[in-house]
């Protein structure tokens, strides 16, 4: 596994791994609706990503974890932060 500075074209697989998780941490715990919305628009949530990685929304840095070429993982963090 290495880990590495994410790049634009990671965009789509963090959003992937992003919407995984949340439907597995928040299945049965948060309401359908909650869900419909997350899963709606799967592109503009690229497109946040693409920001990110480029250091808007408040980002600084944004690395994945790489097994033989395929993301498993992020991590991204904000500071300074609230």
């Amino acid at each position: 596994m290495i880990l590495r500075d994410a790049k634009p074209d990671d965009a789509a697989r963090l959003e992937e791994i992003r919407i995984a998780a949340w439907l597995y941490a928040y299945s049965g715990k948060a309401e359908s609706e909650v869900f419909a919305v997350l899963t709606r628009d799967p592109v503009g949530g690229v497109h946040i990503w693409r920001e990110m990685i480029g250091g808007g929304h408040g980002i600084t840095s944004i690395r994945v974890a790489e097994t033989d070429g395929q993301i498993g993982g992020y991590y991204a963090v904000a500071a300074p932060s609230r």
